[in-house]
């Protein structure tokens, strides 16, 4: 393993701390609340254990240098196959497929970013 493997991998143990170890240690009336609130990179919480634990395997797997020269690879041909095509093809069907990604997974929620902990901070007295 080099260098780079390792920063990420205390990076990985970092999100794994800040994610699942910090907002259980912090009690709710303290000063320190803010800990428990860390939107953003903790949408783990919200799945069961075994896509925890497939999303960490899947960071942990990413580091092997085999892996990353399979995805490496993978994605050099799509781009080959993908330069043959004229440019407007090309951003048409990224277009359409984002499109279709982003429509599909749509969220019906109110608020985006840091709205619904604000108003929660409001009725908690926090703020």
């Amino acid at each position: 393993m080099n260098r780079n493997t390792y920063i990420f991998l205390l990076f990985g143990f970092l999100h794994l701390a800040g994610v699942f170890i910090v907002p259980g240690l912090v009690a709710e009336g303290s000063a320190l609340v803010i800990l428990r609130r860390n939107w953003g990179y903790h949408f783990l919480v919200y799945y069961p254990l075994p896509v925890v634990g497939l999303a960490y395997a899947a960071f942990a797997a990413s580091l092997l240098p085999s892996l990353q020269t399979r995805i490496v690879r993978g994605l050099t041909n799509v781009g080959v196959q993908l330069r043959r095509h004229r440019r407007f093809t090309v951003y048409a069907l990224i277009s359409l497929v984002s499109a279709v990604l982003l429509w599909s997974l749509r969220q019906k929620y109110p608020f985006l970013g840091d709205g619904h902990i604000r108003t929660s901070e409001l009725s908690d007295g926090i703020v």
